[in-house]
């Protein structure tokens, strides 16, 4: 087998550009994961609206059910899981060539490492910040050097940041990227179908492991590993069969399927059905959605990067920052909620009413982003595009 060239990794990411459906979904992803969030430090919340309905204005009660709503966007991750296996694996798919190796490495780490590592400074400064105007979040006992480090999820002291806890999944991205060289060259060694179901007996195996051996096995994140591997090579499954034309055809079968598993991570993330006690149950039945749900677009939006719609350049756009949303949106959200409320964010009082003041947030979390990501993580994709081909 030979190496696969820059040429044809040059061409096959032109042709991933194409896909602005994916592009989509990350930003919405990422915009849901601020939507989740933004209820803590600046809306009061439904529980409070609806058990003192007095003492709020009709339209605040009307607003409170699409921010009650926002209550499923957490498991949002899932949806990013899916959509970075798939653009991980898509510039690869089809090809039965070695993975250049060093460049995948320069690749990953630039595009990962320095806009992450901004984040945590910008962290470290929200925690000073909250220490010095309001007393909270002595930085003394704060794990910044683990979390620049990115080994917060690991033992012995595990712990990161109190004021950015969304920095928890950048640890298990590398572990993912990390093992996909193992799962492309069992690919292109034993095809597809072995492949994926080496991924699933790894996340049955850990999932076993998580139930019955409690704090006995030694635990060195296996646990959340084998929870989002099969999720992620999930989605290099669907950029595999897209690059081959062989996804299958989403019909009525599949449409059906996508409703059936969307009903029962609802019901089962639901407060009031809570009927699947397992938190890691219930991320698997999330990730099995939006696998499902990525493949409908995949076949059914006509949406492309270079659309001319306002709707199709801001999904690109806000697409292209989800990264620098992500990393940025809670620090920026605490101290805006520190600013307006005071200390103590887990009261009501103080808090905003209306959810509409904190859709406002929400854009202006965006905005920072922006501006984030044109001053550090631009110049990251320029200089790791520049150095992976010169490897």
């Amino acid at each position: 087998m030979e190496a696969t060239s820059k040429e044809d990794d040059d061409q096959n990411i032109r042709h991933m550009k194409r896909l602005g459906v994916i592009n989509a979904l990350r930003g919405l992803s990422a915009l849901a994961i601020v939507l989740y969030h933004v209820r803590l430090p600046l809306w009061v919340g439904w529980t409070e609206i609806s058990a003192h309905p007095e003492k709020y204005s009709l339209i605040d009660q009307a607003l409170a059910y699409p921010g009650a709503g926002c209550h499923f966007f957490g498991q949002a991750v899932m949806l990013f899981f899916v959509l970075s296996g798939f653009c991980i694996h898509y510039p690869y798919a089809g090809q039965a060539r070695l993975l250049e190796l060093k460049s995948y490495a320069i690749r990953r780490v630039l595009r990962i490492y320095p806009p992450y590592f901004a984040a945590v400074a910008l962290s470290l400064v929200a925690t000073y910040a909250s220490y010095h105007y309001w007393g909270l979040r002595d930085p003394s006992s704060e794990h910044f050097l683990r979390s620049f480090l990115m080994t917060q999820n690991y033992p012995p002291n595990a712990g990161q940041i109190d004021i950015n806890p969304a920095l928890w999944s950048l640890p298990v991205e590398m572990e993912l990227y990390l093992a996909y060289p193992i799962f492309y060259l069992c690919l292109v060694r034993f095809g597809l179908s072995i492949s994926i179901g080496f991924a699933l007996a790894i996340t049955l195996a850990g999932q076993i492991l998580r139930l019955y051996s409690g704090d006995e096995f030694p635990y060195i994140d296996w646990h959340n590993f084998t929870l989002y591997w099969l999720t992620w090579c999930g989605g290099a499954w669907l950029a595999e069969k897209l690059a081959t034309n062989s996804l299958p055809k989403c019909g009525l079968g599949w449409t059906s399927a996508m409703l059936i598993a969307f009903g029962l991570a609802i019901c089962g993330d639901s407060k009031v059905f809570n009927w699947f006690e397992y938190e890691p149950g219930r991320r698997l039945i999330w990730g099995g959605f939006f696998f499902l749900l990525v493949a409908w677009c995949l076949q059914r939006s006509p949406y492309t990067e270079d659309s001319s719609s306002w709707t199709g350049k801001a999904l690109n756009g806000l697409g292209s920052i989800s990264y620098s949303l992500y990393l940025t949106h809670y620090p920026l959200l605490i101290i805006c909620g520190h600013l307006i409320v005071g200390p103590r964010l887990d009261l009501a009082e103080g808090k905003p009413s209306n959810f509409l003041v904190s859709l406002g947030f929400t854009a202006f979390a965006i905005v920072f982003a922006t501006i984030f990501y044109a001053l550090i993580e631009r110049p990251c994709h320029r200089w790791a595009r520049r150095l992976g081909r010169s490897t």
